[in-house]
């Protein structure tokens, strides 16, 4: 298994419901990575994803406490 995270010095992976940081290559370099893969995401997540759809071209696993 393999693992694509940014995380602070804490192991945060996000502020505020908002990524820690926004760097646009490295979203590109995301996309090419996961395509054909399985994408792991909290609801919260696919809730900010356009239009609330999963990503497409990637199996979707969603994380929610709430069926």
């Amino acid at each position: 298994m393999n693992i694509i995270v940014a995380v602070d010095s804490q192991w945060a992976i996000g502020n505020g419901g908002d990524l820690l940081i926004r760097i646009p290559n490295d979203h590109k370099m995301f996309r090419q990575e996961t395509m054909g893969n399985v994408g792991v995401l909290g609801r919260k997540t696919l809730d900010r994803c356009p239009h609330g759809r999963p990503w497409k071209t990637r199996t979707n696993v969603i994380l929610s406490c709430n069926p």
